[in-house]
């Protein structure tokens, strides 16, 4: 990501709502998606789970919510190896406390 993952994880933060209905969620979403060779993300999969990490169901849109605060992140760079372009799967976590975000791990 441009600037880095420190950037990254302020404009998380930045975009990411709260919103009452997530008031008592602790846990996590997942966000995965595939980040390709023209620096483009797309496909992107959500998975809430537990403070165990057990599978579990966040509030009705939270996990759509996590995917759309990714989609609005447009400073992706492109990705190569040695003049070599490449495209991998990318992981982002939301970590949430009683609903509110509190980490972002990248």
């Amino acid at each position: 990501y441009d600037g880095g993952n420190r950037k990254l994880r302020e404009e998380i933060f930045a975009r990411f709502p709260y919103k009452q209905e997530y008031e008592g969620f602790n846990g996590y979403i997942v966000v995965r998606f595939l980040h390709n060779c023209e620096g483009i993300s797309m496909r992107y999969r959500a998975q809430s789970l537990n403070p165990d990490f057990t599978v579990s169901s966040a509030p009705s849109d939270m996990e759509r919510q996590a995917i759309a605060t990714i989609k609005q992140l447009d400073h992706w760079t492109k990705s190569s190896s040695q003049d070599a372009k490449t495209e991998y799967s990318k992981y982002i976590n939301f970590k949430f406390d009683d609903g509110k975000l509190q980490h972002v791990m990248l």
